[in-house]
């Protein structure tokens, strides 16, 4: 919308950062699938629920 990101992903991508520790990277089980073979190394975090997002989301922290 103009010079302003929005829509679903944007707004998933928010609530992720919400959850995340100080210094903490969390990503979602598709931003982990789309960068597979990059080297990212990725340690399980949890399966959270969103308001506005339907079902469940499995999270992961992003470790190197």
């Amino acid at each position: 919308m103009g010079e302003k990101y929005s829509g679903f992903a944007v707004a998933l991508a928010q609530k992720i950062a919400e959850e995340c520790d100080l210094g903490e990277i969390l990503a979602s089980q598709t931003v982990k699938d789309l960068v597979a073979g990059s080297g990212i190394v990725f340690e399980e975090h949890g399966v959270k629920s969103f308001a506005d997002a339907h079902g469940e989301w499995r999270l992961f922290s992003v470790k190197k």
